[in-house]
């Protein structure tokens, strides 16, 4: 069984409360996931600083102090990619700028770009499967456009 540590970073309390919900109600039986939610991208910095390695985050573009671009940027600034090199990001936001989408597009790190839609109840099972596609090996937003 493939178990996968994934990391939720996104300032919306509402937002992490469905997903805790999606987590919870999550079945593929041939995945099982640890998540990790947080509200603050320099919480997940710091967790990864102590050794904390997830194989997938889920990261907000907007959010207050830190957002999801100025986290992609310490990230990398911290050689993370070299260090954790099996983590992927998924880009989970509201945001439909298609600057973001470009902007995203140049982190390596970075493989999907998810315009957020909390009343997908297939969310979850979507982002595993992609996560999980040995064919995705670099981001193409437009999937998910």
């Amino acid at each position: 069984m493939k178990t996968i540590n994934i990391a939720t970073v996104d300032n919306d309390e509402i937002f992490l409360f469905i997903m805790e919900r999606y987590f919870e109600l999550f079945d593929k039986m041939e995945v099982q996931l640890f998540p990790l939610l947080i509200n603050d991208p320099q919480v997940l910095l710091n967790q990864m600083h102590l050794g904390y390695s997830p194989e997938l985050i889920l990261l907000d573009l907007n959010m207050p102090i830190m957002n999801g671009f100025d986290f992609l940027d310490e990230y990398h600034k911290r050689s993370y990619p070299t260090r954790y090199p099996d983590t992927r990001v998924f880009i989970l936001t509201s945001s439909i700028s298609k600057f973001d989408k470009l902007r995203a597009s140049k982190y390596e790190i970075v493989k999907a770009f998810i315009e957020k839609d909390c009343n997908d109840k297939e969310l979850l099972d979507e982002i595993v499967e992609t996560y999980m596609d040995p064919r995705i090996e670099r981001y193409e937003y437009n999937v998910y456009a």
